[in-house]
């Protein structure tokens, strides 16, 4: 199995130093560069995608900020998590990082093996949402019987909705959006929306819902 790739984004040279030394001696593959500008770069040019991005904030030609956002705008970039690392303490400064889309805010200075720590559970949990996603991305193809959905497809089917559903401990299955709507206000949503949930159970073949 490959090692876990970590792209680090930093403009203090003597520090992406020691972060490599630390990540290769926890058997963790890094790459690097100094700026935003730079980092776009390096991902187009990767021959697979990191496991994970970190970026530093303050940085000449492309900010953390800017980069972040540029890295939002490509599908293939958007799902990789993403660490700010930043010596920009004020809450104000970490409620920002998060609310821009930012999987964690990490300040400056930080214990390493904290670090290592947040970073091993996120890709974790992130290698298991793209296996899931493949697995049920395999089913839905399977009960829907075509290989891609393109126009052709849709044409040759009777309908097809879009559910937005969440899972509440005190009611059960609910369903959050709809479409299209116009043609759906006809159906009995109460008793769909438990048929929905049924059938994600057996996608899944989960034999119980907590």
């Amino acid at each position: 199995m490959m090692k876990p790739l970590v792209f680090l984004v930093e403009d203090d040279e003597v520090f992406i130093k020691n972060f490599k030394i630390f990540f290769e001696m926890n058997d963790y593959d890094l790459v690097t560069a100094l700026n935003g500008r730079q980092g776009l770069e390096v991902l187009s040019n990767l021959e697979y995608p990191p496991d994970i991005i970190i970026s530093d904030i303050i940085m000449d030609l492309m900010d953390g900020y800017e980069f972040y956002m540029k890295v939002s705008e490509y599908t293939e970039w958007s799902r990789i998590p993403f660490f700010f690392l930043s010596g920009k303490t004020e809450p104000d400064d970490v409620r920002f990082g998060k609310m821009l889309g930012a999987d964690d805010y990490i300040t400056k200075p930080f214990s390493p093996k904290d670090l290592l720590e947040k970073i091993k559970l996120k890709i974790k949990e992130s290698r298991e949402i793209r296996k899931n996603s493949k697995i049920f991305e395999e089913k839905i193809k399977n009960i829907l019987k075509f290989e891609e959905p393109t126009l052709e497809t849709f044409n040759t089917a009777d309908f097809y909705y879009i559910f937005q559903m969440s899972w509440d401990n005190n009611k059960g299955p609910l369903i959050l959006d709809y479409f299209p709507k116009n043609l759906i206000s006809s159906l009995n949503l109460k008793d769909l929306k438990i048929q929905l949930y049924s059938t994600l159970i057996k996608i899944y073949e989960f034999e119980q819902v907590l």
